[in-house]
């Protein structure tokens, strides 16, 4: 029972009674907050969306559900400003390096 953290950095909780429980009983906590908060079962097909990227900020203002193509589609642009991101991020870390 308990919290756990899966190997894709997800937060879990045991709630074996939960439909959407694995075999080992636990749901993802972002789809339990999401279900709690909003009165219903997450749609078939859908899924909750961290909208700062972080997996484990599972607060209820964080989390969106939509549709699994409409995610994927998502996921896009996000991917490509990370990128940059992290890049720039790169360049000013060897900026300071030179600098001292």
């Amino acid at each position: 029972g308990g919290v756990i953290h899966n190997t894709n950095g997800y937060i879990m909780i045991w709630a074996p009674d939960h439909p959407r429980a694995t075999g080992y009983g636990y749901i993802y906590e972002h789809v339990f907050v999401w279900e709690r908060i909003q009165g219903k079962s997450l749609p078939k097909g859908w899924i909750v969306h961290h909208l700062n990227g972080i997996k484990t900020d599972n607060r209820p203002e964080n989390l969106a559900a939509m549709p699994r193509s409409a995610h994927r589609d998502l996921a896009k642009p996000y991917r490509e400003r990370i990128r940059n991101l992290e890049a720039q991020l790169k360049e000013l870390q060897q900026l300071k390096l030179t600098i001292g």
